[in-house]
């Protein structure tokens, strides 16, 4: 017993700042979701590995006892005939288990509609909601990856909410001890991901209402929900797989 109450304090003494406080609200980044392309279940949409490691995440700190209430967004990256993003995120979270859901329903607000993919979108959503319960200042956790920080401080600023973000596969890291960061971060194609992110980063820097891109994902080339996942080269590389869910849709002849 004293070798497990040493074990346990040495770990709160590990424990990083930003989970040494409670926060009225966490708010969950949609990262899209992909769809199955073997076995039975083939066709159905699953999170894709950036949101699922959000999601996972999110558990930790919500069964850590640290926030409220929890906010997920609609990411539709296959259009409405399937699940989005928010839909499988809240059904994560608040799935009837033998011990009781993650959080109750009641406590998850899950913004449906078009345009929730867009960081200041979200972003506005959290204002509103914050307003509506006069909790305007108070502090939220916002929970995605450490490459998309410093965008959501700056639509966060623009948009007057007071933001603590959390880096998930900083953060899981001190719940799974065991979890190889720096491994994963060799594996994952950062570089490609790095420089797309540089060109929204300077955009928001300076237009965190987000309307120039908004006119940009409405234009017919580009636009439409997209989906955001890993996939394997020949060389078995894991690469950047960024594109309009319809493309993915068609790979696989589901259109």
């Amino acid at each position: 017993m004293e070798r497990e109450q040493a074990v346990l304090a040495a770990r709160e003494i590990q424990r990083p700042e930003i989970l040494r406080r409670h926060y009225p609200v966490l708010v969950i980044d949609p990262y899209a979701v992909n769809i199955k392309d073997i076995g039975p279940n083939f066709g159905e949409v699953r999170l894709s590995f950036y949101s699922a490691l959000v999601a996972h995440t999110a558990r930790e700190i919500i069964e850590d006892g640290l926030v409220d209430e929890v906010i997920v967004f609609d990411d539709a990256s296959f259009g409405p005939k399937y699940k989005s993003t928010g839909d499988l995120m809240f059904d994560y979270l608040t799935r009837e288990r033998p011990e009781g859901p993650i959080i109750t329903p009641d406590k998850v607000k899950l913004y449906k509609g078009d345009n929730l993919a867009r960081t200041p979108t979200q972003v506005e959503k959290v204002a509103q909601y914050l307003k509506e319960r006069k909790r305007q200042g108070e502090e939220v956790l916002y929970l995605g990856w450490d490459y998309h920080r410093e965008r959501v401080q700056a639509h966060a600023k623009g948009f007057g909410v007071n933001v603590r973000y959390g880096a998930a596969e900083q953060i899981h890291k001190f719940y799974e001890p065991k979890f190889k960061y720096d491994k994963l971060m060799e594996l994952l194609p950062m570089e490609q991901i790095e420089q797309m992110e540089e060109k929204r980063r300077k955009l928001a820097r300076k237009e965190w209402r987000g309307v120039v891109p908004a006119m940009v994902q409405a234009l017919p080339v580009v636009g439409g929900p997209r989906m955001l996942d890993n996939k394997r080269n020949k060389e078995g590389k894991l690469e950047f797989d960024y594109r309009q869910g319809k493309k993915r849709l068609k790979e696989l002849g589901l259109v």
